[in-house]
This record gives C-alpha cells, sequence and structure tokens, in this order.
C-alpha cells in the first residue's frame, strides 16, 4: 500500500513539474512574419528589422514570408491555414483595416486578430516638386480649380485617393488622379513632371526632401512633426483649414484564439527589442516614428481606426460594407 502511495505521490510531483516546463516551451521552433509587403517593402523590411532585435529575447529564428498582390487576398488564404498557436504573426499596417471596407479583404482586423504590439506610426505627406509655385495647401487648392494639377497615388480606395476626392468634394473642383501600385512610382511620376501633387509616407519622402527635390505643404498627423527635424516647421492639415487626419501605422497582430500568455510573451520580447539603440536609429534614419502600444491599447486604436476609416470611406463612396 505504501510503495502505490509513494509512487501515486511521485507521479503527481512529476506532473506538477511538467506542467510549468510544458507552457515554458513557447516558443520551441521558427516563428514566421507574414506580411503584404514585397521584399524591401515596409512591411518586409520592418519584420527583418523586428526578427534581427529581438532574437535574443525570443530565442528562436524569425523567418519572413511575403504575401503581395491582389489587395491583401494573398495574405488573408494564407492566414487561413495556420494555426492560433503564437508561431503566425502579421505585420498589420493602416490598409489592413481599410481594405475590409474598400472589399478587397473578408478578414476584419478587430474580430479575426489579435494585437500584440504596434511599433511606429507615420503621417503622411502632401508633397510637391521644390520647383512648383505653391508655398502651401490654399496655394494649391487654388491652383486644382484652376485645373492646373494632376494628382496621383495608391489606388482607388487608398487613403491617397480617399484624401484628394475629400479635399476635391470639399472645394468644388474636378479631381484629376493617377494611380500608382506604390510611393515609388508616384515619386518618380511627381519628379517626372506627370503629376504635381501626391501623398507619401515619411519613409518614402525623407531622402527626397533631404535632397531637396520636393516641397511638402502639409501634413496629416493630429500635431506637427516636431520630432522629425526636416518637417518639424511644416503645418497640419488641420492648421490649414482641412479637416483630415490618417496616420500610417503598423503593427504586429497574431490569430485570434493565440493564448494571452504566449502574447504577452511577444508583446515583451517586442517592447525590450524596439527600446535598443539600433532599433531607434533605424527608425530616425528612415523618417519613422516610434509609436508602441501595447495589446489593450493597441485594440482600442484599431477599433478608432475602424471608426474613422468607415466614415471616410462612405464619404468618398467606396465603402462595399454598408
Amino acid at each position: 500500500m505504501l510503495g502505490k502511495r509513494l509512487q501515486a505521490a511521485a507521479l503527481a510531483a512529476l506532473t506538477a513539474m511538467a506542467m510549468p516546463a510544458f507552457a515554458e516551451t513557447f516558443p520551441s521552433k521558427p516563428i514566421e512574419f507574414v506580411t503584404q509587403s514585397s521584399v524591401g517593402g515596409g512591411g518586409d523590411v520592418l519584420a527583418r528589422q523586428l526578427g534581427e532585435a529581438a532574437r535574443e529575447y525570443i530565442g528562436q529564428p524569425m523567418v519572413v514570408t511575403n504575401k503581395p498582390g491582389a489587395g491583401g487576398r494573398n495574405l488573408e488564404n494564407h492566414l487561413k491555414t495556420a494555426k492560433p498557436d503564437g508561431y503566425t504573426l502579421v505585420v498589420t499596417t493602416a490598409t489592413s483595416v481599410l481594405w475590409y471596407y474598400t472589399g478587397s479583404l473578408t478578414m476584419n482586423v478587430n474580430s479575426e486578430l489579435k494585437p500584440v504590439i504596434r511599433l511606429q506610426v507615420e503621417p503622411n505627406l502632401v508633397v510637391v516638386k521644390a520647383d512648383a509655385p505653391w508655398k502651401d495647401m490654399k496655394d494649391l487648392i487654388a491652383a486644382a480649380k484652376a485645373d492646373k494639377v494632376t494628382f496621383g497615388g495608391l489606388p482607388i480606395g487608398s487613403p491617397e485617393h480617399m484624401f484628394f476626392t475629400k479635399l476635391a468634394k470639399e472645394n468644388g473642383f474636378k479631381l484629376s488622379f493617377i494611380a500608382y501600385g506604390g510611393g515609388g512610382e508616384a515619386s518618380t511620376s511627381l519628379l517626372g513632371n506627370n503629376i504635381q501633387a501626391t501623398i507619401l509616407q515619411n519613409s518614402e519622402a525623407t531622402d527626397l526632401v533631404r535632397a531637396g527635390a520636393i516641397r511638402v505643404l502639409g501634413v496629416t498627423s493630429p500635431e506637427r512633426l516636431t520630432q522629425v527635424e526636416e518637417l518639424k516647421d511644416v503645418p497640419t492639415l488641420r492648421e490649414q483649414g482641412i479637416d483630415f487626419v490618417f496616420e500610417h501605422w503598423r503593427g504586429i497582430h497574431t490569430l485570434a484564439g493565440v493564448p494571452d500568455e504566449t502574447v504577452q510573451f511577444l508583446n515583451n520580447a517586442f517592447q525590450k527589442a524596439s527600446e535598443k539603440d539600433s532599433w531607434r536609429k533605424w527608425l530616425k534614419d528612415t523618417g519613422q516614428i516610434q509609436g508602441n502600444l501595447n495589446p489593450a491599447a493597441f485594440k482600442a486604436y484599431t477599433e478608432a481606426q475602424d471608426q474613422l476609416v468607415k466614415q471616410l470611406s462612405t464619404e468618398v463612396g467606396v465603402n462595399k460594407r454598408k
């Protein structure tokens, strides 16, 4: 009898010891970052930078899977085959929320993904060539009313298209708009005089501003970008009487159903990584702004973004979820 009791006690002790050990095994294999960006795109570079900075805190390599194209549907299809175990992470952006309303995605970020951390923000910049005659948004609007401006940006339903559509509607001019595949294409077209104005993100515009090739007429942030030397004196759109605020952001989500403790482990690791000098230097060099949010704050932020995008897309007639 005593022998059986000792065996039972030993088994119970081993089970108790094994339970925390099992919980601590995450991660036991490489973690996948999935991004809608092509190699070299904003989401791709962020994932690679983050993977390198966080490896010592994660204890496993992080690999990047690129799923560009089809308005995000290639990424969405990839996620449908993934397990909610924390080994699949998604680089999310402002367009992750937007594309649900414009019809490209059936996946809603707030209901089907789980936030891990927001890492950076990039207010958009309204830009013209440096030798253009327009010094502010008032000048640009006056020129557009005189049919002297062709605008350019990402395709119909993008933040760029929605802003210029809203600007034309509220100021009584007919919009002339050319769609491009990305900020690089729009920049090239602007410098080649094929368009007269576009919207770029900080990271896309920084080198052109430093080179004196473009002029920034306004920023779409709530406040001036005092932390970016080249842009600290540029007024916001709101200061110029234009009610439009839209920040491009990037963060990390995982699948709904991933345990909270796994999410917290990842958040802690990425938070530590984002405090490294190498990470902060990369943000500064590329004109990005650190914008960390923990899971709860990030969820509240994307829910607010959802309402903003729903309103904007409805206002300019591209909301497919009405």
